[in-house]
């Protein structure tokens, strides 16, 4: 294994690629076609082939288990709400997306180039998941776990400071929606099958009236990114 690190590093064609990734990885990566995988985007492959969908999936799994762990040891007399909202807040497509950004990962993301801006998306909240499953099939979960904690959390996230920030915004909504004698419903708009994974689309309604849409494979973060558009649109 330390040959094969050594060969990607100094004799290999893609050596600059390996030297690229190991700046942000923090090692010398060992498969090189698993962090391929992770950085190609469904928009530029035939339907059915490989793209980072099913590491996507992975590393989300791995992701949630390292902050459930950080949490319940930095946490240990708080209790389990606390711990849900605080991992969610951590893990959230914002932030996922804005983490990816910092890292330089847009320079790796292989896409379609009609999809210009990549801030205004979960293309790269996605892409990093991707990444967190390669690491995790790369390294193992102790090597994820590393990762994770040392070259995401700890240099791009304050924790102290996010735990002061509200941003469960269903409840918000739901709470406003009460204190004005509205009706807040949340709908499933549409449901789509892709790589045997559901695409959820969300809409946030007040009283009937659409105020936000938001699409995610997991239902309850299409929830919450819906009510957050539906709390700007409010001005909630």
């Amino acid at each position: 294994m330390i040959l094969r690190r050594i060969y990607n590093l100094l004799l290999s064609p893609e050596k600059e690629f390996t030297r690229s990734l190991r700046l942000i990885l923090g090692f010398t990566p060992r498969n090189l076609s698993l962090y391929h995988q992770a950085f190609h985007h469904a928009s530029v492959t035939e339907e059915g082939a490989i793209n980072n969908e099913r590491l996507e999936l992975l590393g989300d799994s791995v992701l949630n288990m390292v902050i459930a762990d950080l949490l319940f040891r930095k946490f240990p007399n708080r209790r389990e709400g606390f711990m849900t909202e605080m991992r969610s807040k951590i893990v959230s497509r914002a932030q996922m997306n804005e983490i990816a950004f910092q890292m330089a990962l847009p320079n790796f993301i292989r896409r379609s180039h009609s999809i210009r801006n990549l801030r205004e998306n979960d293309l790269l909240g996605n892409a990093l998941e991707a990444l967190i499953g390669a690491v995790y099939l790369d390294l193992g979960y102790k090597g994820a776990q590393r990762f994770v904690l040392d070259k995401m959390i700890a240099p791009h996230l304050n924790i102290a400071a996010l735990e002061k920030i509200d941003y469960n915004f269903k409840s918000k909504l739901i709470n406003w929606a009460q204190s004005n004698k509205k009706v807040c419903l949340f709908k499933v708009m549409d449901e789509k099958r892709a790589d045997h994974r559901i695409l959820y689309k969300i809409g946030a309604f007040i009283d009937e009236v659409e105020q936000g849409v938001a699409e995610s494979f997991n239902k309850k973060q299409a929830e919450q990114q819906a009510a957050e558009l539906a709390c700007k649109s409010l001005g909630i």
